[in-house]
């Protein structure tokens, strides 16, 4: 499954401070976050609801917001 949010995240060192956390949750490769669209977009693919959750806790955790895009 695909799961794509709008995010508040703005730069490479907002992502730097995510990438361990989300590797080990999602796996390497399973996520990104588009810098380059106006929606700072991120994407899980393939995960559990459960890691998917986990996943979005760590980023609000970190101080970002996020809303689904359906």
């Amino acid at each position: 499954m695909l799961y794509i949010y709008k995010t508040n995240i703005e730069n490479k060192s907002d992502v730097d401070m995510l990438r361990n956390s989300l590797d080990q949750i999602l796996g390497s490769g399973k996520w990104n976050i588009d810098l380059n669209d106006c929606d700072k977009v991120f994407r899980m693919e393939s995960v559990t609801e459960a890691d998917m959750i986990k996943a979005l806790e760590t980023i609000r955790d970190r101080g970002f917001h996020f809303d689904e895009l359906l």
